[in-house]
């Protein structure tokens, strides 16, 4: 008998076989329930004492704001480390070099800043920011890393129930992730991450601003290690 044409996949720019469909349509009946409760409990309260994901320029939590990322002179993700987009653009190299700053973690030179949108907003370019050598794939630390800047949940639990979450969508385990892996409805990890509530659990909190003892030791950690003069020391009231 003639084999079944190929089914185009709406999620990407490749053709998936009949067989592919069936056993990823297949995910989410085969999903243990324990499996999703056991993400959901990774949310933390906001007032917990639980470790969360910092921003290397103000030491806030990361998901409480926006995220940015800077860019190669191609446009494309210049390194994996993900700042607060405002602490990126208040970088004394942002303004010294036109809107590109130097990462304040690698100090490579970028050609510019991006926000890094919600994997829940916009799925597509996220993905995008997230495969960093553009081979159609996000590679499962990647993966984790930009969650944990981005979701309110403890390091350490989602740290310890990682493998078993990617196990359940990395079939072939490569390591790595297709975008249709990560968006397709009902069987995506989106849409598996939306059922355990974590897109929910983001707090809507106000911009709060950084206390000055902590923008002022940000600042002078980025000049003296960049090269340009240290900023005087200054004496500030703490309330």
């Amino acid at each position: 008998a003639r084999a079944p044409p190929p089914t185009s996949d709406p999620f990407g720019d490749h053709v998936l076989a009949p067989a592919r469909v069936q056993r990823a349509d297949s995910n989410v009946s085969n999903e243990p329930a324990d499996l999703v409760e056991a993400f959901a409990a990774c949310a933390v309260d906001d007032d917990a004492n639980e470790d969360h994901c910092e921003c290397a320029v103000c030491f806030d939590e990361l998901y409480k704001r926006t995220q940015g990322v800077l860019l190669d002179d191609a446009g494309r993700r210049l390194c994996r480390h993900v700042v607060h987009l405002d602490c990126l653009k208040d970088l004394p190299s942002y303004r010294d070099n036109n809107g590109a700053p130097l990462c304040p973690l690698c100090r490579r030179a970028s050609a510019g800043v991006t926000a890094l949108p919600s994997i829940f907003d916009d799925a597509r370019r996220w993905f995008d920011l997230v495969d960093l050598d553009r081979s159609g794939q996000v590679a499962a630390e990647d993966v984790l890393a930009t969650l944990k800047a981005q979701l309110p949940v403890d390091e350490e639990a989602i740290d310890a129930r990682w493998d078993s979450l990617w196990a359940h969508f990395d079939h072939n385990g490569s390591g790595t992730l297709a975008y249709d892996d990560i968006a397709a409805p009902e069987r995506g990890l989106v849409a598996f991450l939306e059922r355990a509530g974590l897109n929910k659990a983001t707090p809507k909190t106000p911009r709060i601003s950084v206390s000055p003892c902590k923008r002022l030791t940000a600042l002078q950690w980025e000049q003296d290690f960049c090269g340009a003069p240290a900023a005087q020391p200054t004496t500030t009231t703490q309330l």
